[in-house]
């Protein structure tokens, strides 16, 4: 499987070039992993006001450049739309580690929140592939 395209606003595909290198690899990774239908690149970097109106619950969405988040929208894919973000990001968070000293942390955050089921990307400094993981 691999997505149709990957769509960005204008902003948006601005904000990706400044995100961080790890995150612009895993959303590239993702791409490729998609089901056959676009993907739909929601918010990189918010505003303070932004982050406040979406009701976000971290500031990650606030802080950089580099860029240490991505939203992607699942509205469009077939069936479930929350079913489709928790299995997209089963992959992603099988493959990549946030970071290995906070297990509990993940890359792919899938659980509802904000405006409706979604992927939510995020990086931290630490990380990296999971254990066993080569390509």
């Amino acid at each position: 499987m691999s997505a149709l395209r990957v769509s960005f606003t204008p902003r948006g595909l601005f904000e990706f070039l400044r995100c961080d290198p790890k995150l612009q690899g895993i959303l590239l990774w993702t791409a490729s992993v998609w089901p056959p239908a676009e993907l739909l690149v929601g918010d990189v970097h918010r505003t303070v006001e932004e982050n406040t109106a979406a009701e976000a619950k971290t500031d990650i969405h606030v802080v950089g450049p580099p860029y240490r988040a991505i939203d992607v929208r699942v509205s469009n894919l077939t069936g479930d739309p929350q079913a489709a973000a928790d299995a997209i990001g089963a992959r992603v968070n099988a493959r990549y580690a946030y970071d290995p000293s906070r297990p509990a942390m993940v890359v792919a955050y899938t659980v509802p929140h904000g405006t409706g089921p979604h992927v939510h990307l995020q990086v931290h400094p630490n990380t990296d592939f999971r254990a066993g993981i080569t390509a």
